[in-house]
């Protein structure tokens, strides 16, 4: 027969106002009780925790790619009805204002398509390119490879 350990009142009080304030450990710690009973109790209240930042499993620090910056900022921006920009349509886009992918919410724009695209300058980019090789009428991106900016200078892939 295991040696079980019943949980008080004060105990499950203490656990239900600091589940989301103390990690695992540290309420561990404080309860003198193993994490796998902390988990099963907390469970059993229906509670839950929230592993967010380093107490997540999945955290990659600042090896995170693209789509995990943004979805990190995402679910920590709120998105309001009209493009931060020209505050007339839709945003659609989550633009970095800085080029640089960090975590900083302030480092990012819901924008309209029209403003995400003159923010990248994508439209001065794709006239480079049709200059360069010639294309003036119909829809040049049939013909134009895969191409990237860097340095606001258009490069082929």
């Amino acid at each position: 027969m295991r040696n079980y350990k019943l949980w008080s009142n004060q105990e499950i009080e203490f656990l239900k106002q600091n589940h989301k304030r103390l990690n695992q450990k540290e309420l561990s710690k404080q309860l003198d009780r193993s994490i796998k009973s902390i988990e099963k109790q907390v469970n059993n209240l229906g509670i839950g925790f929230r592993r967010l930042g380093k107490d997540n499993n999945m955290w990659k620090g600042n090896k995170v790619k693209y789509s995990g910056i943004h979805a990190w900022v995402r679910d920590r921006k709120f998105k309001q009805n009209l493009c931060e920009r020209c505050n007339k349509n839709k945003p659609y886009d989550l633009a970095n204002i800085s080029g640089k992918y960090k975590r900083n919410v302030n480092d990012y724009e819901y924008l309209c398509r029209s403003c995400h695209v003159k923010s990248d300058k994508r439209l001065k980019m794709l006239r480079e390119f049709s200059k360069k090789y010639g294309f003036k009428k119909g829809n040049p991106y049939r013909f134009v490879p895969k191409i990237l900016m860097q340095n606001s200078k258009v490069v082929e892939v």
